[in-house]
């Protein structure tokens, strides 16, 4: 592909068939400087690209891992990243079908689009990028994206998930992956918000934190996502309250941003934080959780799944088999996302390190 007009990067995309599918594919996203040989452009020894791939509406785009590219003073990067395409539209259609590649700076701003067109020939589907249009905009100017169809100019996940493992605080070696339970609300939050709101440009509706490979990337890979969400759910129990160090500080990064109503009249106090019971808290809560109200669902079918869902939290609900009551939380924390999504946009702010961020609800 051609280099980023005004900067000093250069995409490199791939594509190969997914195994097993005959309509999806592999694309791989990595990054290299247009002029090897030149002076490192950037203050930082490091320089973070964030990657996203759209194919609406011939295909949905989900992001196969952290979706960003780490480019590296000497050159190269860390190793691309990686996305699945899936025919969502007939083939009869895809004369005109595009994917568009956006590269967003750490804080989720764009500065980049190309096209990717997909021609059909047989049976099978051959990508081919598509340069840009020519752009020449002085170097003191911000280069601006190439022309794209009106979609959600949104770029950071809608929501991110906080949540506590019990690993999540070792000093030594990355942290584990969350458990089952986790995946699962993360995954049925993830499909209901899509179906709501959408999805960002060629990302997901969501943030998950894996917690693969640890070191910078893995910090700031979370840094960038709790700085760039428009809603931060928190899984509130006690091990998240009294024992982490991550968890404080993701609130933090949000806390630390600024909330603006899109328009009308919309609440005041109304929190883009929003707490989930976990898991039942029997202590008094810290004073920064205690100033933000408690997502308590209302307008269930029955009254008395409330009271099950203050009293066993929704870990307990989930792991006592009452699937109704789980399902209908689930939703209900859905629009509650959507709700507060419509009514505010909570600007990007995202810190270049931990340094002076809270550790500690206390």
């Amino acid at each position: 592909m051609s280099p980023v007009n005004g900067v000093n990067i250069q995409p490199l995309v791939s594509w190969h068939p997914d195994e097993g599918s005959a309509s999806s594919w592999i694309i791989s996203v990595d990054l290299q400087l247009s002029d090897p040989e030149g002076e490192w452009p950037y203050d930082e020894e490091e320089f973070l690209v964030g990657c996203m791939i759209d194919g609406r509406p011939w295909y949905t785009v989900r992001a196969l891992d952290t979706a960003g590219v780490v480019l590296h003073r000497f050159g190269g990067t860390y190793g691309p990243t990686y996305f699945r395409a899936e025919l969502t539209a007939s083939s009869a259609g895809l004369s005109t079908a595009r994917l568009w590649l956006t590269l967003t700076t750490a804080g989720g701003v764009p500065f980049y689009t190309a096209a990717l067109s997909l021609d059909e020939i047989g049976s099978d589907l051959i990508a081919k990028p598509v340069r840009p249009a020519p752009r020449r905009p002085a170097r003191t100017e911000p280069v601006r994206p190439e022309p794209r169809p009106a979609t959600d100019t949104q770029t950071g996940p809608v929501f991110f998930l906080s949540y506590s493992r019990p690993d999540r605080t070792r000093s030594v070696g990355p942290p584990r992956e969350p458990s089952r339970n986790v995946i699962r609300l993360f995954d049925d939050l993830s499909e209901l918000v899509n179906e709501l709101i959408g999805s960002p440009l060629g990302g997901e509706p969501g943030f998950l934190d894996l917690g693969r490979g640890g070191g910078d990337l893995w910090q700031k890979t979370v840094l960038q996502a709790a700085g760039t969400c428009q809603v931060m759910v928190c899984l509130v129990s006690y091990p998240y309250l009294f024992n982490s160090t991550w968890c404080p500080l993701e609130w933090d990064v949000f806390a630390r941003r600024r909330v603006v109503p899109r328009g009308g009249s919309v609440p005041g106090s109304e929190s883009a934080i929003v707490p989930v019971l976990w898991t039942p808290v029997e202590q008094e809560l810290p004073p920064p959780v205690a100033a933000v109200k408690m997502f308590t669902p209302t307008g269930l079918p029955d009254e008395d799944w409330t009271a099950r869902y203050l009293t066993d939290g929704l870990l307990g609900v989930a792991r006592t088999g009452q699937t109704a009551i789980y399902d209908a939380i689930v939703w209900k924390l859905a629009m509650h996302i959507q709700r507060i999504h419509g009514r505010y946009r909570v600007e990007p702010k995202v810190p270049e390190s931990i340094d002076g961020l809270h550790t500690s609800f206390q």
